[in-house]
């Protein structure tokens, strides 16, 4: 896949460059994806209301309960309610009162594989993770919600636990632009399991890929089961279309495997195309099945325009 066919370069790497050889290598500076943050962090400021209050109407919300107080018993309550610490102190029979938990739990979860860091046109797939991860994160923030993030690869690289506030949001937004891997592989069916323990139930799942190494399907609908799962499938336009640039050698930077691709031939480039178009199509049935919701969106795109569109028809589906 052509994806795969570009050699990594660390995003610690990058910065030591010049503009002009970032330019060159296809990567976008730090300063622009700064730039592109803080539009971002004011575009998700006025859209949470759309991303993560009740106007979308998770399917989750109002399932959580906290406690709140103790009460003297009335007739008619619950004895499962009853305070049993609280009576014994005072002599009395208490009950528990509990209210609607209606904070949002929010994980982000990346997958910085080397397949990442490819992108033919201005941002990579992990660039464009960032800036959802930006809009997600700004519109939890608005709504006073907690965020977590997990990095992965062929391993979890980074965990960082669920907390609130601008400040805990650059650092996470941080993480992912600073990331790196030498892996060989992404693990998504670790993440997955990992997501399932970390998360209470209800919460908001975020997952980013772009989902060509394997996983089992078990995993992801034993998540999406008891959470919200959204998976963003980020996607570049070489992804299914070769260029007509001769024969091409070309090396999978995760496996290290050399290719000889024939990109003069249009029997061959039409060949591609249309085994990787019939490739995203029976994923994107896959994922669906396991009850997730699949957003796609590439590297070309505005991320900020594909999530509102979700959303919108999300919302408009839901009424």
């Amino acid at each position: 896949m052509w994806w795969k066919f570009r050699k990594k370069i660390s995003s610690v790497e990058a910065t030591e460059n010049t503009e002009e050889e970032i330019r060159a290598s296809g990567r976008v500076p730090f300063n622009e994806i700064t730039k592109k943050v803080k539009k971002l962090e004011l575009t998700a400021k006025e859209k949470s209301n759309t991303i993560l209050s009740g106007e979308y109407k998770s399917r989750f919300k109002g399932q959580g309960m906290q406690f709140a107080d103790s009460r003297v018993y009335q007739y008619g309550d619950d004895i499962r309610h009853i305070d049993w610490r609280t009576s014994a102190k005072m002599q009395s029979t208490y009950v528990k009162t509990f209210e609607e938990d209606k904070q949002l739990n929010l994980c982000i979860a990346i997958d910085i594989s080397p397949s990442s860091m490819f992108g033919s046109q201005g941002s990579n797939k992990k660039e464009t993770a960032a800036i959802c991860l930006a809009a997600f994160g700004g519109a939890a923030v608005s709504n006073q919600d907690k965020v977590s993030l997990l990095l992965f690869d062929e391993k979890v690289v980074t965990y960082v636990p669920p907390k609130k506030g601008t400040r805990h949001l650059l650092r996470i937004i941080d993480e992912v632009i600073r990331s790196s891997s030498n892996s060989t592989t992404s693990n998504i069916d670790d993440a997955l399991k990992l997501l399932t323990n970390l998360n209470k139930n209800g919460s908001m799942i975020i997952l980013c890929s772009d989902f060509f190494s394997k996983f089992d399907d078990h995993y992801l609908k034993k998540l999406a089961k008891k959470n919200d799962v959204i998976l963003i499938q980020t996607t570049d336009f070489r992804d299914e279309t070769l260029p007509n640039i001769g024969t091409l050698r070309v090396q999978d930077p995760e496996s290290k495997e050399i290719f000889i691709l024939p990109t003069g031939s249009s029997k061959y480039r039409e060949f591609y195309r249309e085994g990787q178009r019939v490739f995203r199509k029976e994923l994107s049935a896959r994922l669906r099945k396991t009850g997730a919701e699949l957003i796609h969106i590439s590297t070309s795109d505005d991320p900020i325009r594909g999530l509102n569109n979700f959303f919108y028809a999300r919302r408009k589906g839901r009424k």
